[in-house]
């Protein structure tokens, strides 16, 4: 089992890069859009769930998701899955 702590190029573009809206995901509860990102000349396909598009559930604290969704990419890279695609929260 390893642990990758070198960021990647899509990790790099996704945290510094351009977001640029493509379009808008129109099923499920959450705001969710296809976006592309930019960055040093290269253009990588993302998806954006802002944390403000999100309804509350009752069985989960307020404005819980990102964090989840998050802890869930962490742990499975820790564990060497590799099942959960790049997450990351970003301003």
């Amino acid at each position: 089992m390893t642990w990758q702590n070198t960021p990647t190029d899509l990790q790099t573009a996704f945290q510094h890069g351009k977001i640029d809206l493509q379009g808008q995901f129109m099923l499920g509860s959450n705001y969710t859009f296809l976006v592309e990102i930019r960055y040093k000349g290269q253009a990588f396909a993302g998806v954006y769930k802002p944390q403000q598009g999100t309804q509350p559930l009752w069985d989960f604290p307020a404005e819980s998701l990102a964090g989840r969704e998050v802890s869930a990419y962490l742990l499975s890279e820790f564990l060497g899955w590799s099942l959960v695609p790049y997450t990351l929260l970003r301003e």
